[in-house]
């Protein structure tokens, strides 16, 4: 397989490309939008599971399948300005809007690339490679961590933080509707052979490419009274999904559409005092020796 070479240089921000989706979500204005909105909820988990693991001022670091960019802007921040973080994504569209908020919160210390998960090489070899939400879609996630291992220097470390849809997403008392919708989110996933329960796998993975040290931390959220938020990311989810399935000629239930979703849920669990879960999330890292 041919590889691509990348070196940390500035970026100039292109002209915005034309949508090619490559997986279930997509890489569409509506996924892009869901993922903002998602990253805003996932954050402090995130920037918690780096800081735990070890990322600090100065380092150099690749984040592969960045998107559009929220966890290379936090790792750019934590990195500082003596650091330097590169993202890469397979979707040009992702990327383009990626720059634009580099250069919006003047972050001159992260640019971002094309590249596959499989395919990027970096001369030379970073302090840690960092990941959120991106092996859960990979066909062979152990040898996409054993490719990304290369690029880490000894004593470096690898950081993913990936979910569990297994474990949580559930209301109580139960609430049919958002059950339902959960229930689809998660069937779409198992059928376009995603892996719903990698935050569970991800700690053996890593021990597995030869990582020491390798630590895990686990967190879940539940929400009672407003519980706003939790349904704006299932109806996102849903929408995202069912968009996802019609490109492979399936049919989602003609209740799970958006524009009322988010209302229909927020009353069903008003009306039952129900509290609801978010997918568990965990994170975990280790040091390549």
């Amino acid at each position: 397989m041919t590889k691509t070479a990348i070196k940390f240089r500035p970026g100039q921000l292109p002209p915005a490309p034309s949508l090619q989706p490559t997986y279930l979500l997509g890489h569409g204005s509506h996924e892009l939008a869901r993922l903002a909105r998602q990253a805003r909820r996932l954050e402090p988990f995130t920037r918690e599971v780096l800081l735990r693991a070890g990322l600090r001022p100065g380092m150099r670091v690749l984040d592969v399948g960045c998107g559009v960019g929220d966890v290379s802007l936090l790792a750019a921040e934590i990195v500082g300005p003596t650091g330097t973080v590169l993202g890469v994504d397979r979707s040009e569209e992702a990327l383009w809007t990626a720059r634009r908020r580099a250069i919006q919160d003047g972050r001159r210390n992260v640019t971002f690339a094309k590249a596959g998960l499989n395919d990027v090489v970096v001369h030379p070899p970073v302090d840690a490679v960092i990941g959120r939400l991106v092996l859960m879609y990979q066909r062979d996630p152990l040898a996409s961590l054993e490719s990304l291992r290369a690029n880490v220097k000894r004593g470096g470390l690898m950081i993913f933080h990936e979910g569990d849809l297994l474990a949580g997403l559930e209301s109580f008392p139960p609430c049919p509707l958002f059950d339902r919708t959960a229930s689809w989110v998660r069937e779409s996933f198992e059928r376009a052979g995603h892996d719903l329960r990698m935050g569970l796998r991800l700690p053996h993975l890593l021990s597995r490419v030869g990582l020491q040290g390798v630590r895990a931390h686990w967190a879940s959220l539940m929400e009672v009274g407003d519980v706003r938020s939790a349904c704006e990311w299932l109806a996102d989810a849903a929408s995202s999904v069912t968009e996802g399935m019609l490109r492979v000629g399936l049919h989602a239930p003609a209740e799970l559409t958006r524009p009322e979703l988010v209302e229909r849920l927020e009353r069903e669990l008003a009306t039952a005092q129900a509290g609801v879960t978010w997918p568990s999330m965990v994170g975990a890292w280790g040091t390549k020796p």
